[in-house]
């Protein structure tokens, strides 16, 4: 019991009685205290049971004297010679110790040695340490900078206080995105349930899902006798998405709403808009001069269209006609596809658009009569062109949050030399202006045939872009948005096959600087419903660098990298002849057997259209998680159609080529 006794009586609470009796002896320089008899003493607040303990044990104990025993003897010896000389027993007494006042002075004394706490259970250690920092902070000097603003500015000095700032900005993210998670935990949020041009009646059901990385985490409950519903996550990212289904299961409409912080912070979410099912690429044409307010945001088919311009679908070789009033539908297109739609008339130029499956776009058509005048004012005043002409016009509107936009400047990614023309307010071609006017017009001409990338810049500073696709004697036409609503989405690496997380360096068109992503992270996107790509340059080398398409508007960006060895191995298994400078795509498919098609390049060599499987193996055909490689594509906008057997659905890309290059490429059905 060598201090255990005095470690007993030290830790006891305050107001205790203690009823014990001992003796006393020393062995080796320890102090030992045996219990024999009852002892009583009392403490208070004043008087801890450890002080009233040593009062009584000195005046006892004073005349008792035990012999040192060597170091190898042990405890039976001591006790034997304890039983030759005998020892004095404590009598039951009852001790009370009077108040005992502490001066000031002691008491800082005791503050300042700290070595008991280090004695003391650790929850209690806990509390004084905190209360100790909190006194030394509140007794802190403030005048005299601190330890560590004296670093911070000896880095500053060093790296220089521009890149500092930035450096700390960076940090603050990275910990905002840490608090933000953490409180997120178990986030619980409502929202309405909307329906456009949907009927609703008892016997339809509502069913909702919380989606993150494409993956149905959880259902999301649905009140429809309120339109409303209530959605429970761990996390404010993803997507909700709702369908609204007949007594046969049979989908009527669907909808989806990005989950933002922002919008559920306060407990209320983003309203779900169910609208019609449509596996439609449609679109509406009218004519740009009858637009109200100049504004490319004209109402649906209130006006006959002359001409009745004929609409090809570019990317699958399919052709039809508008309506009295302009619209035109291709069916059987998976929504979310990207394709290329050209129209011609005798009233109008020809026209290109990139457009998207899935919505109802309005396109405007563009008379012979004001294109000819432009391409003739643009002659006259001499405009210089760093290319062959070829009577190619792009022409659009840049917009922030739906309304046109002033002063910023539009130019081609890959012929920065090829000026833009702006309109003034007039709608005139003004070539003095050095930007856009308030209605937020350009137009640049001559550009080469192909994949182009528009980017708007105010002053030196990214502002937006655009990609369009360009043909020789036609005008395309888009519209560059821009907004100041970012939200984050999910960004996956891996290996394509083994699904082993890895690193890459990024550069993408949302992003004005080159990012390093590893495995699984986040980033903010714009929420602007866009074509986009990225550059993925992995750290392995064994990976090839490649390049992805996203939508802005997606809450997920899966980068699966593929083996460079597994894409020549491949084409030698099959006998494929890759030519010195081809280009190639690796796509996968999710969800359906499918097969590829390039109508576009009636010569193309089908031997060059090889298909495996989950694991990379060749196959005879596209199978459900497997996917395709098309080797030796011509330079130039390709679009790659898939044919899902079991859906009948076409679904499509359009890509840039340039030999050689890598595009991968993501299907889902």
């Amino acid at each position: 019991m060598s201090g255990m006794a005095a470690r007993l009586f030290k830790y006891l609470p305050f107001n205790t009685v203690l009823v014990l009796s001992f003796f006393h002896f020393e062995v080796q320089n320890h102090d030992v205290r045996l219990i024999t008899h009852p002892l009583i003493v009392q403490a208070n607040k004043f008087d801890p049971a450890r002080i009233a303990f040593e009062e009584i044990a000195s005046r006892h104990l004073k005349d008792i004297e035990i012999a040192e025993t060597p170091a190898l003897q042990n405890l039976n010896q001591v006790f034997a010679q304890m039983k030759e000389k005998g020892f004095r027993s404590f009598k039951a007494e009852h001790r009370v110790l009077p108040a005992v006042h502490v001066s000031r002075e002691k008491l800082l004394e005791v503050q300042r040695d700290w070595g008991w706490v280090n004695e003391l259970p650790l929850s209690q250690k806990n509390r004084i340490e905190i209360a100790k920092r909190d006194s030394n902070l509140a007794q802190e000097d403030w005048k005299i900078p601190s330890t560590q603003e004296l670093i911070k500015n000896k880095i500053k000095e060093v790296v220089g206080e521009e890149v500092f700032e930035q450096k700390a900005r960076e940090q603050e993210t990275r910990d905002q995105q840490a608090r933000t998670n953490t409180a997120a935990a178990n986030l619980r949020f409502q929202g309405e349930i909307q329906f456009d041009r949907l009927p609703w009646y008892p016997e339809l059901a509502v069913q909702a899902f919380w989606y993150e990385d494409n993956v149905a985490k959880r259902p999301v409950n649905v009140d429809m006798s309120t339109h409303r519903y209530t959605a429970t996550l761990e996390r404010p990212i993803g997507s909700l998405r709702a369908r609204l289904v007949d007594a046969r299961g049979q989908i009527l409409g669907e909808g989806i709403a990005r989950i933002s912080q922002s919008d559920v912070s306060s407990g209320r979410g983003p309203a779900l808009v169910l609208r019609p099912s449509m596996a439609t690429l449609a679109g509406n044409l009218d004519d740009f001069k009858d637009r109200k307010d100049q504004s490319f945001s004209a109402s649906r088919g209130e006006k006959k269209l002359a001409g009745k311009p004929r609409v090809l679908f570019a990317s699958y070789g399919e052709e039809s006609a508008a309506d009295a009033f302009g619209r035109f539908q291709f069916d059987r297109v998976a929504p979310g596809s990207w394709g290329i739609v050209r129209t011609e008339s005798s009233e109008f130029y020809p026209s290109l658009y990139l457009t998207q499956a899935g919505t109802e776009a309005q396109w405007p058509q563009f008379s012979k009569s004001m294109v000819l005048a432009l391409l003739d004012i643009a002659k006259e005043k001499t405009v210089a062109s760093a290319v062959e002409e070829n009577n190619s016009i792009v022409f659009g509107q840049v917009k922030q949050d739906g309304r046109p936009i002033s002063g910023l400047r539009v130019s081609s990614e890959l012929f920065p030399s090829q000026r833009a023309i702006y309109f003034n307010e007039l709608m005139l071609p003004d070539f003095s202006l050095e930007g856009t006017s308030s209605n937020g017009y350009f137009a640049i001409l001559n550009l080469p045939e192909g994949f182009h990338s528009l980017i708007v810049s105010a002053g030196e500073q990214y502002f937006s872009h655009q990609n369009v696709v360009v043909d020789e004697n036609t005008i395309s036409f888009t519209e560059i948005e821009s907004t100041l609503k970012k939200d984050r989405a999910s960004l996956k690496v891996f290996d394509a096959f083994s699904s082993e997380p890895l690193d890459v360096e990024i550069e993408g068109q949302s992003w004005s600087e080159v990012f390093q992503a590893s495995g699984e992270s986040q980033v903010y996107l714009p929420q602007v419903n866009r074509l986009s790509l990225l550059k993925a340059k992995p750290f392995d080398r064994k990976y090839a660098d490649a390049i992805y398409q996203y939508n802005d508007l997606t809450d997920y960006i899966h980068l699966p990298l593929v083996p460079v060895q597994w894409i020549m191995d491949l084409a030698a298994t099959q006998r494929v002849n890759l030519g010195p400078s081809a280009g190639t795509v690796v796509g996968f498919v999710q969800g359906d057997h499918f097969e590829v098609y390039l109508p576009h390049l009636t010569e193309f060599d089908p031997d060059n259209i090889v298909y495996f499987d989950a694991q990379g193996r060749v196959t005879s055909q596209g199978q459900p998680g497997g996917g395709f490689v098309v080797y030796n594509l011509p330079e130039g906008s390709q679009s790659v159609v898939v044919l899902g057997k079991d859906s009948n659905l076409l679904s499509s890309k359009v890509i840039p080529v340039d030999q050689p290059s890598l595009n991968v490429l993501s299907f889902s059905y």
